[in-house]
């Protein structure tokens, strides 16, 4: 009767640990930045109003900064360090 009672205690234990690692999982979103007519967008940081600072390169040579609103779908240049406060 013991080896039962452990059975059942072992698989309530294991459908316990399965439905609560399927709540942990967190939902990601992805999102695809390509700078307008750069050959090359790097992004370097994002903070927690969805504001992403980057780098964008052209085929000529020339760069620039700029920070991309994830929420509004909005590229605004900067100049300077490409630092965002978080």
């Amino acid at each position: 009767m013991s080896s039962t009672i452990q059975r059942c205690i072992q698989l309530c234990t294991l459908l316990t640990a399965l439905v609560l690692s399927f709540q942990s999982q967190a939902a990601y979103q992805f999102t695809t930045v390509d700078y307008p007519n750069a050959v090359s967008t790097s992004l370097w940081g994002i903070n927690d109003s969805g504001q992403v600072v980057g780098n964008a390169t052209f085929s000529d040579g020339s760069d620039t900064n700029f920070i991309y609103d994830i929420n509004k779908r909005t590229f605004t240049n900067i100049s300077g360090p490409t630092t965002l406060a978080c």
